[in-house]
């Protein structure tokens, strides 16, 4: 017998290192509370790589990621970390500033194990990672895969059915072709909840399934749920949103929202307490209401026997960074940075966030007058952050300067500007160390421009990896005039396609750049479709909202076309898989999906990224 588990055990892993050829681990049965060793041989083995584990649970979307620290050995990265008790799935992140392995999209993960026999739970959990994947690892989510572990779970655990019932259900949504399937069985498990109260955590998720983005009708089943059950976790949830929703906007009414929730709702658990202690200390950071906040974190470590590095750390981040906006207090500012940065070396002294935090204890240093201080911890939160902060690198070159280290802030700023991690400012600290180091500017603008270039080159080459070669499906709509517009009558143009809806911010936001990209290609054969999709406002006809925003955004030459409705989906949305707004694809010459853009990071970069786009697809058909 033992004999044949070596052999299987020989097998597995071959079969393991043909998957993951660059990242192999110690064993091949990885179990709760023990060590894992791994050896990372990938494309990313290079100076600035972080390496990170993201762990999983069952019947949740709460996942929670660590940095691990690795040596270099022979062109390889060596670490260790132990596995989490309770986790049913681990995934391994590895990213250098903006560039991912992810293992040609898979994702780098493993199921966890007890007695060489899988954890019961660890394939449902598996299934819910892979649908995080995009957002996670920015690799594929391929939600039929994921179903299938989810199904393969209850093959062999049927018992868990009812535990994870929401997040299954949910899976399914995800497919087009079973939505209507998801949304029954979501109608089914919500009357249920109306009718005996149990399983009422899984309101949002079931509601969310059956309004379908229709925002009106979410609240008012979200509302008929509270008034059955005025004491249950859904009405706790509403009034958890409110504190959220003013602990920003209104800090003073948040502090009143929060007495009610702890005087309505005295037996929440740990996990909810922290969420609207949370909120609390946020508001009273926004006031900068420091003996409040006092304690406040007083009273919530009072009761939370195992604190999260988040309130630990951001909070007293978050307040510090406000005194020091406000430029009040500094010494106190200090101390609650240093509380920040105490929480983060017991708990993740490798992560962005300590990076973020160490930015703002050497802003409050330099404030101080330590210039010294403040560019020993800059140069830290340089290294953390990757350089992909461009904040944080100016900064940087500013204590630099500040110290008089002319050579370094030159060699650095030049770092910046050929990396794309820069801006006007960096350049003048550029310029300015430059002619401290030369004595002059002679050849600045040539080198300068040379760093600029490369940057340039690196950005062209990051996009034309994501371009692709898809069939656009074809359409016909109606557009505001009431004529129809068929995708496959404009062969021969280019077609950039933007969907849309009246009730999304950045879509809207990001009019006014379009309305740029529109004239300056006008006269290049491109044409321009702003799909409206997915809308469920009621108030006044869909037409006469829309032409009310392209009046007030001031836009011209803004063909909109009506996405269609069948059933409870969107047509053309659903036929090329949007999922998010604004999204953009643009198409080619020959009808072929080249390039798709999700959310608007500003003007400047999405006219950029346009034209750029535009330029590598007709070089591509020429």
């Amino acid at each position: 017998m033992r004999n044949v588990l070596i052999v299987f055990a020989i097998i597995f892993q071959i079969k393991l290192s043909a998957q993951n050829a660059v990242l192999n681990f110690n064993t091949i049965y990885p179990e709760a509370g023990k060590k894992v060793t791994f050896t990372y041989t990938g494309k990313l083995a290079k100076k600035g790589t972080k390496i990170s584990y993201i762990c999983h649970y069952l019947g949740s979307n709460f996942v929670s990621e660590k940095s691990i620290p690795y040596k270099v050995k022979n062109n390889s990265f060596v670490g260790s970390f132990i596995i989490p008790d309770s986790v049913m799935y681990v995934n391994i992140k590895i990213e250098n500033k903006k560039e991912f392995d992810n293992n040609k999209g898979k994702g780098f993960g493993f199921n966890i194990y007890k007695n060489w026999k899988p954890i019961k739970g660890t394939y449902f959990a598996e299934g819910q990672a892979l649908m995080l994947n995009d957002l996670l690892l920015n690799a594929d989510v391929d939600e039929r895969k994921a179903l299938g572990l989810m199904e393969k779970e209850y093959a062999l655990n049927p018992g868990l059915k009812n535990k994870t019932r929401s997040y299954y259900i949910d899976a399914i949504f995800k497919i087009s072709s079973r939505k209507q399937e998801a949304v029954t069985l979501a109608k089914k498990c919500y009357d249920e909840i109306l009718k005996t109260g149990k399983d009422e955590n899984c309101t949002f998720r079931y509601v969310n399934i059956i309004a379908n983005g229709n925002y009106n009708l979410r609240d008012s089943l979200m509302f008929a749920v509270k008034k059955k059950y005025p004491k249950g976790i859904t009405a706790f949830n509403l009034r958890k949103w409110d504190l959220q929703y003013f602990s920003t906007e209104k800090p003073d009414t948040a502090i009143e929202v929060f007495n009610s929730i702890v005087r309505d709702f005295p037996r929440i658990d740990i996990d909810h307490k922290r969420e609207i202690f949370d909120y609390l200390l946020t508001a009273y950071c926004n006031k900068l209401d420091c003996d409040n906040f006092d304690k406040t974190m007083n009273a919530y470590l009072g009761i939370d026997k195992s604190p999260s590095l988040y309130i630990l750390s951001q909070k007293y981040n978050t307040m510090a960074r406000n005194m020091f906006i406000a430029n009040k207090n500094l010494e106190r500012a200090k101390g609650y940075v240093e509380r920040s940065l105490a929480a983060h070396m017991q708990k993740d002294s490798l992560s962005d966030q300590y990076g973020e935090t160490l930015d703002t204890y050497a802003a409050i240093l330099s404030k101080l007058g330590n210039k010294q201080g403040a560019l020993v911890n800059q140069r830290k939160a340089v290294v953390l952050t990757n350089t992909t902060n461009v904040g944080i690198n100016e900064k940087l070159l500013g204590y630099l300067m500040d110290n008089k280290l002319y050579d370094e802030a030159k060699q650095r700023a030049e770092e910046f500007i050929a990396d794309k991690t820069a801006n006007a400012q960096i350049e003048g600290f550029y310029k300015a160390a430059f002619i401290a180091v030369n004595g002059n500017d002679d050849g600045f603008n040539e080198i300068l421009a040379k760093l600029n270039n490369k940057a340039e080159q690196d950005y062209i080459e990051q996009l034309r990896l994501k371009i692709t070669d898809i069939p656009a499906p074809d359409f016909v709509l109606k557009n505001l005039n009431g004529n129809d517009v068929k995708l496959s009558d404009l062969r021969g143009s280019i077609v950039i396609l933007d969907f849309w809806a009246t009730w999304c911010t950045p879509c809207i936001g990001s009019f006014s750049a379009m309305q740029k990209v529109v004239n300056e290609m006008k006269d290049k054969n491109i044409v321009f479709l702003f799909i409206n999709t997915q809308e469920y406002n009621k108030s006044g006809s869909r037409v006469e909202r829309i032409r009310k925003i392209l009046e007030d955004k001031k836009t011209t030459e803004f063909e909109v076309i009506l996405d269609e409705k069948k059933g409870d989906e969107y047509m053309v949305q659903a036929a090329y898989k949007v999922s998010g707004y604004p999204s953009k694809y643009i198409i080619d010459r020959t009808g072929k999906i080249r390039f798709c853009s999700l959310g608007f990071a500003g003007d400047d970069a999405l006219i950029k990224e346009m034209k750029t786009v535009v330029g590598l697809i007709d070089e591509n058909t020429n």
